[in-house]
Order: structure tokens, then C-alpha cells, then sequence
């Protein structure tokens, strides 16, 4: 699941995505994402989600997906710097964050990399 406010980012992510091979959902908010999910009932392995929206912002929405998905991986995705996110105590996740503008390399890299853990933590 892709999550950000920002059409450009969205389509950025959503195609390095498919490139990858990876199948995805897109929202263009938290309340989009969450609807999609229940909807579509959609089994939410990884997060790509935006911080700052308006509305759920990017760790409300990993906060409320992880009580349904306890093995979610979340990538948070922003401008702005780092140390916000220790700032809201969700050090869960420390691995995920990506600075943006970054490149599609480094997207996949990531997302590979966070993958990877999940495939070694499965059972």
C-alpha cells in the first residue's frame, strides 16, 4: 500500500513498484488507504506511506494498520527530517524511513531490503 498527498510521488512509487513486480494499492490519503484496505479486504504486507497529510497522517495510519497486521512493514517517506519521526516514540520502524526526493534505486533498494526481513520473519 502506497500512501501520499503528492500525485507526483504517488505515480513515482506506484510504478518502481510494479517494476519490481510487486502488486499495489494506492491511496492518495490515510482515509483512502483505510477504506481501500476494508473494502477490498486487502492483505497489507507493506507501508509506503507519506508523514505529513492532511488528516491520517503516515504514523496514525501505521499505528492503526499494525493492530491488524502485526508483521506490517512500514517505509515512512518525507521532506522533512529524520528526527521527527524518534520525536513520536515509533522507533518500531526505525528501518523504514526514506528522505525525500529520492530515486527509484534507492526506493527499491529499500523495499527490497524491508522484504527480505519479512520473508526471513515468516513462518
Amino acid at each position: 500500500m502506497v500512501v501520499d498527498d503528492d500525485r507526483h510521488t504517488l505515480s513515482f512509487v506506484e510504478e518502481c513498484l510494479l517494476q519490481m513486480g510487486q502488486n499495489v494499492y494506492s491511496a492518495s490519503s490515510g482515509e483512502e488507504a483505510l477504506k481501500i484496505i476494508r473494502d477490498f479486504e486487502v492483505e497489507v504486507d507493506l507501508l509506503l506511506s507519506d508523514v505529513v497529510m492532511p488528516g491520517i497522517n503516515g504514523i496514525e495510519l501505521a499505528r492503526k494498520l499494525v493492530g491488524d497486521y502485526p508483521s506490517i512493514k512500514v517505509i515512512f517517506m518525507s521532506g522533512y527530517m529524520r528526527p521527527a519521526l524518534s520525536d513520536q516514540n515509533f522507533t518500531k520502524f526505525e528501518n523504514g524511513f526514506l528522505q525525500k526526493p529520492f530515486s527509484g534505486k534507492t526506493l527499491t533498494s529499500r523495499v527490497k531490503k524491508v522484504l527480505a526481513e519479512l520473508n526471513r520473519n515468516s513462518p
